[in-house]
């Protein structure tokens, strides 16, 4: 069993690994070179086999434990068998996925999918402090390969905007996004508040890349980040506490519908600014927010919101220097939330809402408040960054592995949601 369970592991590792190496270097300029590009995805199709595998030995691992119904109780009484309606579930979400697929043109879903399923019975935390030494690989193998000549650091100059350079990715923002998720894996894994030695260094770092890039919004997030863990120091922010004693008290009860309900309040806020957007106030707001505003409601305008999503072709200003040009047929959705809702249709809007209602739950009732902060931060990112569905970046949506494969189908004895 030891080594069934190592195997598995180890299967686990190289399909994720895979996937996230392919899609960073991807967002890298390593894509203009047409080898290493179907490299690239040679390697994401291989990361899908070996996830797959990985699903399908826990699910036959499953079925050998499961308690098999009678003949004489027909078969209604093997589709409540465990194993059958896991295999129902993901099999009804595979299809829905593979329609989203073809629609849009864009297989990404149905590959995080499978290694959200792959990740059963590994360890989020041994995942965390895996991903951020490959991430922290990956980004210096980047960066130091940009300053050797061996891919572009594109450089970009707009209007006012002084030189931004991109250091080896498509974009100084895809750059920016990377620390910030890089920082969230470093807090995630300490779990105890930083001290004023860390939290110079890393506000050293970020006001470094920020003069680098000029990316404003990542660089008042990093620093907003990093500025809560190190006050958490003075606070019991960072300790363990009961279900009862966090939601004692009318306050506390708030408290934590607003965190569990954060996916949607943050949809709803959305929602909110696009349809008072004529306003003087929310104009000011859409301006603070680079026209992200106006972007949805053009998106929304143009292409509307399906059931299974649409094929659109997203202009960004990723991979070219000539942003001037661009600006005239720009047309991308910056809102992870309104970019899913418009891209993937709202079946996948719908779930992945419910999903991460759960886990913010989840993480309440099970994590420090350090962790429950980290998790809230990735939401309120991903407000204004595409990267909520992007597990090259956003390691957090293994979380949802135990929705996936337990909790959908089956319910835990003695155990509290």
């Amino acid at each position: 069993m030891e080594i069934i369970i190592r195997q598995k592991r180890k299967l686990f590792y190289i399909s994720y690994f895979l996937y996230v190496i392919a899609t960073v270097l991807q967002s890298s300029m390593f894509t203009q070179y047409s080898i290493f590009s179907k490299g690239f995805v040679l390697m994401r199709y291989a990361a899908f086999v070996f996830g797959a595998v990985k699903v399908i030995i826990d699910l036959l691992q499953q079925w050998n434990k499961d308690e098999k119904p009678r003949i004489d109780e027909g078969i209604v009484a093997f589709f409540r068998v465990r194993t059958i309606k896991q295999i129902c579930l993901f099999a009804a979400i595979s299809v829905l996925l593979l329609i989203v697929s073809f629609i849009t043109n864009d297989r990404s879903l149905i590959f995080v999918f499978v290694i959200v399923l792959a990740a059963r019975g590994i360890l989020m935390d041994a995942i965390v402090k895996k991903t951020l030494v490959l991430q922290l690989v990956v980004m210096a193998f980047i960066l130091i390969s940009s300053s050797l000549g061996v891919i572009p650091d594109l450089l970009f100059k707009r209007e006012q905007i002084p030189i931004r350079h991109a250091l080896g990715y498509t974009y100084p923002s895809v750059m920016v996004t990377s620390c910030f998720f890089i920082l969230l894996l470093f807090l995630w894994n300490k779990n105890r508040p930083i001290s004023w030695k860390e939290f110079l260094v890393i506000e050293s770092l970020n006001f470094l890349v920020y003069k680098l890039t000029d990316s404003k919004t990542g660089f008042l997030m990093i620093a907003f980040v990093a500025l809560v863990i190190w006050v958490a120091g003075s606070s019991n922010m960072h300790g363990r506490r009961d279900k009862e004693v966090r939601t004692n008290g009318i306050w506390q009860k708030i408290g934590a519908g607003v965190y569990d309900l954060l996916p949607i309040c943050l949809v709803a806020i959305l929602l909110i600014l696009c349809i008072t957007l004529p306003w003087e106030g929310t104009k000011i707001i859409n301006k603070l927010l680079t026209n992200r505003l106006q972007l949805i409601v053009n998106a929304v305008q143009n292409y509307g919101i399906h059931t299974f999503g649409s094929n659109i072709e997203w202009v960004g200003f990723g991979g070219t220097t000539n942003t001037d040009n661009l600006l005239a047929e720009y047309n991308f959705v910056d809102s992870s939330y309104a970019y899913i809702l418009i891209n993937y249709g709202w079946i996948v809007f719908a779930l992945s809402m419910f999903a991460l209602v759960w886990c913010c739950r989840r993480i309440r009732n099970r994590e420090s408040g350090i962790r429950q902060f980290i998790f809230a931060m990735v939401l309120v990112y991903c407000f204004i960054e595409p990267r909520l569905l992007e597990l090259q970046v956003n390691t957090f949506l293994l979380l949802l592995s135990p929705l996936l494969n337990n909790r959908l189908c089956y319910r835990h004895k003695n155990r509290k949601f």
